[in-house]
C-alpha cells in the first residue's frame, strides 16, 4: 500500500532540495578525443562544442586517437567565453602532446623558438604569447611555460622542459584565486601562489596546436585527449588524465 501521505505530499523530492543537489554536480567539461573522421574535433561532453580541425590528420596512437597537426595544422576553438566563461575564476586545461622537437632545438629568440599546445585570449592578445587576459601552455627555447593572467605579461610557470621528441607527455594547468598549477605526466611541476589577475575572455576563438592570435607558433606534432573544464580537478584527477590508454 505504501506510505501513508501528508496533505501536499507528491512523493517527489522537493523543488529546493533538488536544486541544491543540481548545484553540488560539477559543471560540464569540453572534451576532444579526435575520434571519426569528421572536419571537426568533436566535443564528447555534453555541451557540444565542437571546433574546426584545418590541414591536419586523424591517426592511431599509444594513448588512443590523435590528431597529427605538421606545420600548419590546428584546431579552431569555440570562443573563449564560451568555452570558460567570460571571466574564469578557476578551470583545467589538459591534454596529451607528442613533440616532434627536442628542447634544445627550439630558439630562445624573441620573434622566434615559440610552440604553442593550446592558447585561450581575449581579442586584445598580441603577435606572441605574452600578452594580457591568456591561458595557455607553450614551449619556448629549452622551456615549457603556462600562464593564466588577466594583467602583465609573464607566465606562471617557466621550468627547464621535460619534454622529449617524438614522445607522449601529458601537460595540464589548473586554477583557482591566488593558486595555479602546472602537472607534467599527472605529477605537478610547478606552483604559483602569488595573486593574480583573472583572465576576461570574449568572442575571440580558442586554439589548439597553434597560437591563435599571431596564427603562427604550430605545435608540428601530435596531440589527443585534450579537456577542458570550469572547474581546477585535483591532483588525484590530474593525475589519472596522465595515465596513458
Amino acid at each position: 500500500m505504501g506510505r501513508p501521505r501528508a496533505t501536499g505530499d507528491t512523493g517527489m523530492i522537493p523543488l529546493l532540495t533538488f536544486l541544491g543537489l543540481l548545484s553540488q554536480a560539477p559543471p560540464p567539461e569540453i572534451r576532444y578525443d579526435f575520434a571519426g573522421a569528421e572536419p571537426y574535433a568533436v566535443d564528447s561532453g555534453p555541451l557540444r562544442l565542437h571546433g574546426l580541425v584545418r590541414d591536419a590528420r586523424r591517426i592511431d596512437s599509444e594513448t588512443g586517437p590523435a590528431l597529427a597537426l605538421g606545420e600548419k595544422g590546428r584546431v579552431v576553438l569555440p570562443p573563449g567565453k564560451t568555452l570558460l566563461g567570460e571571466r574564469p575564476t578557476e578551470g583545467t586545461i589538459a591534454l596529451w602532446v607528442k613533440p616532434s622537437f627536442a628542447p634544445g632545438e627550439l630558439s630562445d629568440g624573441l620573434w622566434d623558438g615559440y610552440r604553442v599546445f593550446i592558447y585561450i585570449e581575449k581579442t586584445s592578445g598580441n603577435g606572441l604569447p605574452d600578452g594580457a587576459n591568456e591561458i595557455g601552455i607553450w614551449a619556448h627555447g629549452s622551456k615549457l611555460l603556462a600562464k593564466v593572467e588577466g594583467t602583465g605579461y609573464g607566465p606562471f610557470a617557466a621550468i627547464d622542459s621535460p619534454l622529449r621528441k617524438d614522445t607522449w607527455a601529458h601537460l595540464a594547468i589548473t586554477w583557482q584565486p591566488g593558486r595555479r598549477w602546472l602537472y607534467v605526466n599527472g605529477a605537478q611541476v610547478a606552483a604559483n601562489t602569488q595573486g593574480y589577475e583573472t583572465p576576461i575572455l570574449d568572442s575571440f576563438a580558442g586554439a589548439i596546436g597553434y597560437h591563435p592570435s599571431s596564427g603562427k607558433w604550430n605545435v608540428a606534432g601530435p596531440v589527443a585527449k585534450v579537456l577542458i573544464a570550469p572547474r581546477a580537478l585535483p591532483p588525484e584527477e590530474i593525475a589519472g588524465l596522465g595515465e596513458r590508454g
